[in-house]
């Protein structure tokens, strides 16, 4: 076969393939330059998608919780800047990932987590990062996700029970002052990479102490909240617990005659209040008991 015959049968193949090739070059365009909408992440990352909905950030703007705590804020939108920013239930793909094009740059660890966990009324990588700068750990993806892998959405938190097993530790002793009075020291120390309850204003850690006698009955009682609090004065003021150190709590002892047991339980809650208001989620960290020789 002559090379110009050959030619003339291979040029209807090179004209399909050049007419083709600026549509292959048009369609991976089209797919990195359209923004994402919402739900459009799933079509393409189904298993990430259903990781992130067992998370509490997919339902961060419907829980009891916050929506009783934004009906009491005086600028109740400002609160959805961090819980629904997109407007939806909760946090959505591009709150972390960014607004921008397809594909998406690697979410930067604790920036993008500082852009809500450092929202007024919170210090959780704040704290984070001062604990860094110290003892240098892991990031926010290695303790809060279900794998250890970076690419997990399963994010996991207090919201999980089970998440706060072995996190704080007490320890205590009863001791005679020169006033030849009772004085117990209470030393709490936690694990957590950052400063306990962490997250909002609303959660709190609660030291509470109390002399019982050999039935059981509650003689005499202490207690110490630990989180964010509010006075007109100052405004919020952060009384977490910090971390990497031991905090050290001392309370004087009333007379010790017909008590037999100190009690000292330390218990994280999700509700703002007082300690005696009904918190379900209420969660013991560690208790102990000290035994009076009486």
């Amino acid at each position: 076969m002559s090379p110009l015959r050959s030619m003339n049968k291979a040029l209807p193949v090179l004209l399909l393939l050049c007419s083709m090739m600026p549509c292959v070059a048009e369609q991976n365009l089209s797919i990195a330059t359209v923004p994402k909408k919402e739900g459009a992440c799933e079509d393409c990352h189904a298993k990430e998608a259903e990781e992130f909905r067992r998370g509490p950030m997919a339902s961060a703007a419907r829980t009891q919780d916050f929506l009783g705590e934004q009906s009491k804020a005086k600028q109740p939108d400002h609160c959805l800047k961090c819980h629904a920013p997109q407007g939806g239930e909760g946090v959505a793909c591009v709150d972390c990932h960014g607004a921008g094009n397809h594909p998406y740059a690697r979410v930067g660890v604790p920036q993008a987590c500082s852009q809500c966990h450092d929202a007024p009324g919170e210090n959780t990588v704040r704290s984070f990062r001062h604990l860094r700068s110290t003892v240098p750990g892991t990031d926010c993806i290695g303790c809060h996700t279900s794998s250890n892998k970076s690419f997990s959405h399963d994010f996991i938190g207090v919201s999980r029970r089970s998440f706060l097993e072995g996190v704080a530790r007490l320890r205590s002793f009863l001791h005679r002052e020169k006033d030849n009075a009772w004085h117990l020291t209470v030393l709490i120390r936690h694990r957590a990479g950052h400063a306990l309850p962490g997250g909002t204003t609303g959660r709190s850690v609660w030291l509470r102490v109390t002399g019982r006698t050999r039935g059981g009955e509650i003689m005499w009682e202490k207690s110490r909240r630990f989180g964010w609090e509010y006075s007109p004065d100052s405004g919020w003021v952060d009384r977490s617990l910090p971390p990497g150190r031991t905090t050290r709590i001392q309370m004087s002892v009333p007379d010790a005659a017909g008590i037999y047991q100190i009690r000292a339980e330390l218990v994280y809650r999700f509700k703002a209040g007082p300690l005696d208001t009904l918190d379900s989620n209420e969660t013991e960290l560690d208790s102990l008991n000290i035994h009076l020789a009486n």
